[in-house]
């Protein structure tokens, strides 16, 4: 099966996510379904996705101090 590490850290208000897997990256164009890219894009800072194939890793940060998009509050 694939393996999925997620890993957090807050740093001086700036959230930083990880997310790693054994999988490779399918866009959701390629298979017609999802919303998570559209919903990180929305919603962080930065946004960075590499992968070889065999080996994804999603980075995600998120500045505290910026306000969020329009109706979710902070």
């Amino acid at each position: 099966g694939t393996q999925v590490s997620v890993h957090g850290v807050l740093v001086d208000g700036v959230v930083t996510l990880v997310v790693e897997n054994s999988g490779g990256w399918h866009s959701h164009e390629e298979r017609g379904r999802g919303r998570g890219l559209v919903l990180m894009e929305a919603l962080m800072s930065e946004l960075e996705i590499t992968s070889n194939g065999s080996h994804t890793v999603v980075e995600m940060r998120k500045d505290l101090s910026e306000p969020g998009p329009p109706g979710l509050g902070r």
